[in-house]
């Protein structure tokens, strides 16, 4: 039988709006609204009208006192328009980890403890002990229209304590977030009956790009809030005087390359991540310095009539330091200054941009010779002598992403399974990583949580029940996980699993209402609170297993050197 092709409707952005019961009443509001009012909608194309924006890009969600809006170092993809209400920024130290949701870090587990887990083992997986606690969040989740949120119990006495800083009707919050996924800086808590527009990332992004007012507004609270902070904790950059640092924060441009949901093309099939956009191409005049604020990059060069990856940035990293160091150098030197490489962005990257005279004149100025050629060897750009093709593997793949990746070398793995048999062991008797993967060579990347740069499972929990600890390691709350599968739906290497849980004497459990089997979310927690670290390494007999950070060149220079018989 003759094959054919089948054409089918190519999917748009609006089929699957943000709410399905947006009213014309409802949007006419909307638009009254100051933040809106002063827009000018013919600025807006015909393909993204503002209307169009605001009904399929927004939601209206009410809140009531004690709500909890966004959680300190949450990550969060929206921006909120106080409808009407008041919300309380909760100032440092803020609202303790618990009543976040969050596992509270004890510290490493003493030798007398772990000797007793030995003996305290249960025969069946993923058993718990159901004994009631007293715990807040979880007794004020409740869920409206499909939004969970998490509700302080006696929340005027908890805030009675904390220093709070109230915004009223019309004001804009979480914009930061929103636009760079970065953590959210503080917890927001309503504390008057409220209603807030939630305005998801895509849309917040259009109506920065097609309006100025709106542009200049979110940036210039963007600078006010973090540019100086972000720039002052910078090598280099931290020994300048505030008056300095302000001055290059005025000028930088904050710029975003890719796309926020690249994990979407991944869940839905693809091995790759998407088609990823020039930063900076090659020979391109160097107007500026590349400063990374999250997300991860590629730099490239050209070689023979192809490409090849020389390496990888990521939050923190410098581009273009390079090339302007070496002018700064060399006075004499007439021609303008080029890259020497490509730069472009994996999944997604937000990036600072600082024009080059302002860095020659208010950061090179300033530093000594010393300084100034330590710039130089940290700023220098990884030789190519390193196998291309691995390169290349970790960048289609967003390896690059993590912070903690396992890596097998097959060629020393005898298949024992003793590292699977030690993580089982350290967790209810379930391991918490699946031993295959990806392979090039004799490498293979392991299907277990890398502890990512840019933690995209952590993005929509309602409960906070997984978080990063100030170390880098992802860890879930097992007491505030409500089983949504949020977390494992946005992973996109599926390194979270949801499991079935049971009592003490192996029986399942259930829901008292609906009788389904009660499912938690699990994923590797880098053995945090073992006193010698990821049972799985430890257990290994022939050393194949490693943690690698797959974002930092000599860890990968370091995977290279001690994996044997390397042949790609």
């Amino acid at each position: 039988m003759a094959l054919s092709n089948v054409k089918i409707e190519r999917r748009k952005r609006w089929d699957k709006p943000f709410a399905e019961d947006w009213q014309d009443e409802q949007l006419e509001q909307i638009l009254k609204l100051p933040i809106f009012a002063a827009m000018e909608e013919d600025k807006f194309p015909n393909n993204l009208p503002l209307r169009g924006i605001l009904r399929n890009d927004t939601r209206v969600v009410h809140y009531d006192p004690g709500d909890i809006v966004v959680r300190e170092d949450d990550y969060g993809s929206s921006a909120y328009v106080i409808v009407s209400g008041e919300v309380s920024v909760v100032l440092p130290p803020g609202l303790p980890a618990h009543l976040l949701g969050r596992a509270e870090s004890t510290g490493p587990e003493g030798w007398l403890k772990a000797f007793l887990r030995v003996f305290n083992r249960s025969d069946y997986r993923e058993t718990r002990d159901y004994v009631q606690k007293d715990l807040e969040i979880i007794a004020g989740l409740h869920v409206e229209h499909g939004v969970a949120r998490v509700r302080l119990q006696d929340h005027e006495k908890v805030l009675s304590d904390c220093t709070l800083f109230p915004i009223g009707e019309g004001e804009l919050i979480g914009e930061v977030a929103a636009l760079t996924r970065s953590p959210r800086t503080a917890t927001m808590v309503v504390t008057k009956p409220s209603v807030l527009l939630e305005i998801r990332w895509q849309g917040f992004r259009d109506l920065r790009k097609f309006d100025d007012a709106f542009r200049e507004r979110i940036d210039n609270i963007y600078r006010e809030r973090n540019r100086v902070s972000y720039l002052k904790a910078l090598p280099y950059f931290s020994s300048l005087d505030e008056p300095t640092v302000e001055r290059l924060a005025e000028h930088a441009l904050l710029e975003s390359y890719g796309d926020l949901e690249w994990k979407a093309d991944r869940k839905a099939g693809s091995n790759t991540v998407p088609d990823e956009p020039v930063i900076v191409a090659q020979n391109d005049y160097v107007d500026g310095l590349l400063i990374v604020l999250n997300g991860s990059a590629r730099i490239v060069g050209k070689f023979h009539q192809g490409k090849q990856t020389v390496g990888f940035l990521r939050a923190g990293d410098f581009f273009g330091m390079s090339e302007i160091v070496a002018e700064h150098c060399d006075p004499q030197h007439e021609a303008h200054i080029v890259h020497d490489y490509s730069l472009t962005a994996i999944g997604h990257a937000d990036v600072l941009r600082i024009p080059t005279d302002l860095v020659e004149s208010e950061l090179l100025s300033n530093l000594s010779d010393e300084e100034i050629e330590r710039l130089q060897r940290d700023c220098a750009y990884p030789s190519m002598s390193m196998d291309p093709g691995l390169m290349e593997f970790f960048g289609q793949h967003h390896y690059t992403n993590g912070r903690s990746t396992m890596v097998i070398d097959t060629a020393r793995c005898v298949r024992c399974d003793e590292c699977v048999t030690a993580c089982a062991r350290n967790h209810d008797n379930n391991p918490r990583f699946i031993r295959h993967g990806r392979h090039f060579a004799n490498l293979m990347v392991t299907t277990a949580c890398m502890h990512c740069v840019d933690p995209v499972c952590m993005v929509g929990c309602p409960t906070g029940a997984i978080s990063r600890r100030v170390d880098g390691e992802v860890v879930i709350n097992d007491e505030t996980c409500i089983g949504c599968s949020t977390c494992a739906n946005s992973c996109p290497y599926d390194n979270i699993r949801m499991v079935e849980i049971k009592n003490k004497s192996g029986n399942l459990a259930v829901d008292q209402q609906t009788n389904k089997p009660i499912v938690k979310a699990t994923k590797c927690d880098l053995c945090v609170d073992n006193l010698g670290g990821p049972a799985c390494v430890r257990a290994c007999p022939h050393d194949a297993m490693m943690r690698i950070d797959l974002t930092d060149a000599e860890s990968l220079a370091d995977l290279l050197a001690r994996t044997t018989n390397f042949d790609s």
